[in-house]
């Protein structure tokens, strides 16, 4: 049995306001866009996670806003401060504690953890792709060879699919720009 983990970076953010915390920033019209790509490559994938475990920062919201209500069933949603500034360390730490009765799960957080993360799960295989560059609505989607979520470690993973939003935007001919 392998569990299935998608690592979403949050779509690109606005700058407009910088007198406004990094916490709260919120999408820039280019991520709105970008998030219901997203939202679109994950109807017709076929995949639905039963978990989504989200950073609470305003631009993950944004971007995870979407994805309410796709799935089904609908999964539990977690807003986890931890994933705010965490790396890559951490949010393995708390992979493993994801509930095993879900064998498909969706975190979406921040650079560089979720990148490092992506890179370290997949070991050599995937890491060169994922090492170049890991742009803002990256969705990294990876199969784990374990039977327990407390059983994900450093190169337990496959990489089975990278997109970035403007190849979504290609594949649905619509702009992100």
């Amino acid at each position: 049995m392998s569990r299935i983990l998608h690592l979403l970076r949050h779509a690109k953010s606005s700058w407009d306001q910088p007198a406004e915390s990094d916490f709260d920033r919120p999408l820039a019209p280019r991520g709105e866009r970008a998030a219901v790509l997203i939202a679109a490559h994950f109807e017709r994938s076929g995949h639905s996670p039963g978990l989504i475990v989200s950073s609470p920062s305003r631009r993950t919201r944004q971007t995870l806003e979407p994805l309410l209500g796709l799935f089904c069933p609908s999964p539990e949603v977690r807003f986890e401060e931890s994933i705010y500034g965490a790396g890559a360390n951490r949010l393995i730490a708390l992979i493993q504690g994801f509930d095993d009765a879900v064998d498909e799960a969706l975190l979406l957080g921040h650079n560089p953890a979720i990148q490092f993360l992506a890179a370290a799960l997949c070991g050599p295989g995937g890491a060169s792709l994922l090492d170049s560059k890991y742009p803002t609505g990256g969705l990294a989607t990876i199969a784990l060879t374990v039977e327990r979520w407390h059983g994900v470690w450093a190169g337990c993973g496959e990489l089975l699919r990278f997109v970035r939003p403007r190849d979504l935007a290609a594949a649905y001919e619509v702009g992100t720009e």
